[in-house]
């Protein structure tokens, strides 16, 4: 595909995004931040939506060097996130990290606005709206991530309930 690449206000005047557009790719965390009125505070993937606890604008990357592995299945229906930690680090201290990682997210799920920067590309794209699927991260001891929506409307604000109601059914596994 051709993908287009523009700012955050872009896509704010637009009044959305989706994941089956071309155009929809930024190139900064910081865009993808502030379309989804949200916090970008630190050098992780993670960026905080504002007013919303539980919600949050996933940003996460395929580059080879990275300790986590992200990888897209079923047409991006699906997202799994694996910790494969650095060449120095023993297999134990992988499974463990991986372990850590799971548990945190199995404990306080998330409902995550993904936008994925594919290895050898310059922008991140939009993928849509992402739960945890509980059962299978235990049954792969790996998180995997479902989406539920491929368009967000914008600003995020309007839909803090329905992204509100997404959350607590992630929370006590309703999805």
């Amino acid at each position: 595909m051709n993908y287009q690449i523009h700012d955050s206000a872009y896509y704010r005047q637009r009044g959305y995004i989706d994941a089956r557009d071309e155009d929809c790719c930024v190139r900064l965390i910081e865009d993808a931040a502030a379309m989804c009125d949200a916090t970008y505070a630190s050098q992780q993937a993670t960026a905080r939506i504002n007013l919303m606890p539980g919600i949050v604008v996933w940003c996460p990357n395929a580059d080879p060097k990275n300790v986590w592995e992200n990888k897209t299945w079923e047409f991006e229906d699906i997202f799994t996130e694996r910790y494969v930690g650095t060449p120095a680090e023993s297999a134990s201290d992988v499974k463990n990290e991986q372990d850590k990682n799971t548990k945190r997210y199995l404990d306080d799920p998330l409902v995550r606005i993904v936008f994925f920067k594919e290895q050898g590309t310059g922008y991140y794209r939009f993928l849509g709206v992402y739960v945890l699927d509980i059962a299978e991260t235990r049954k792969r001891k790996m998180l995997v991530w479902h989406r539920v929506s491929m368009r967000l409307s914008l600003p995020v604000s309007p839909q803090i309930q329905d992204l509100l109601k997404l959350y607590i059914n992630a929370r006590y596994c309703k999805i």
